[in-house]
């Protein structure tokens, strides 16, 4: 998943919930950060962490858009 479509996902289902849309700023990155120079890859990270989610990541999203809504609102 990349960045943008997580941002994407988190302001349609913040739609769904509260029926407000998540604004999305885009800035353009440092000039100071390195870009990879190729896609790196997961599969020595799954291999040390051998973790696989439980909740779906759309499930996910609702649950932490309600946790932090309930924080701000008590």
């Amino acid at each position: 998943v990349t960045v943008k479509r997580l941002a994407d996902m988190v302001s349609e289902e913040s739609y769904k919930l509260f029926h407000k849309k998540a604004r999305i700023e885009y800035q353009p990155a440092p000039d100071r950060q390195p870009r990879p120079s190729r896609w790196l890859s997961n599969a020595r990270i799954r291999e040390i962490f051998p973790w696989f989610p439980s909740v779906p990541l759309r499930e996910g999203i609702r649950e932490m858009l309600l946790y932090y809504n309930n924080l701000i609102h008590t």
